[in-house]
């Protein structure tokens, strides 16, 4: 149960501080990559760009095999989780890569797209809007702040008397 000391204090904060409970616009985003390095012939730019273009045309036909062809072509780690990027928001991405993520309607899959490092296929799986949490959403998130505040002020105050030689 909340005391009124604890509901005024969560007020405060959520009123105060507004920018720390808007929650932006997030991707849930897979990719393929197919990097470019001369040194290697088959990621050239001209054989990478033939086979990403080859997976693209695989997965027009069959879209829910993106995973599987990530698991199978894709030279980024994530491969091993079917190219899973995780619920990202705008920035996280290279600038070309973000700008087509966040024009993608859900459930599609991107053309063919270049970054410094190589070619990639995007699908978003989902998007979540933007959104500012309520009071009653933030309270559990502000409550445990003010915890944390709490105990590091008084963890700092007894180290002071540690310090100070006054703790016997």
């Amino acid at each position: 149960m909340l005391s009124v000391t604890t509901v005024n204090l969560n007020q405060k904060n959520y009123l105060y501080h507004p920018e720390q409970f808007r929650r932006p616009e997030t991707r849930l985003a897979r990719h393929i990559l197919l990097t470019i390095n001369e040194d290697y012939a088959k990621n050239t730019r001209a054989v990478a760009q033939a086979r990403i273009r080859e997976i693209a045309d695989r997965l027009a036909k069959d879209p829910p095999c993106f995973e599987e062809q990530a698991l199978k072509h894709s030279e980024c780690p994530t491969a091993l989780q079917g190219g899973e990027l995780g619920d990202l928001p705008r920035g996280k991405l290279y600038p070309e890569l973000d700008e087509v993520l966040f024009n993608l309607p859900a459930n599609s899959i991107s053309a063919v797209v270049e970054s410094i490092i190589g070619f990639h296929l995007l699908r978003c799986d989902a998007i979540t809007e933007a959104v500012v949490l309520s009071l009653e959403q933030a309270s559990p998130h502000i409550r445990t702040l003010l915890e944390q505040k709490h105990r590091s002020v008084c963890q700092k105050a007894w180290i002071k008397q540690l310090r100070d030689g006054q703790w016997k």
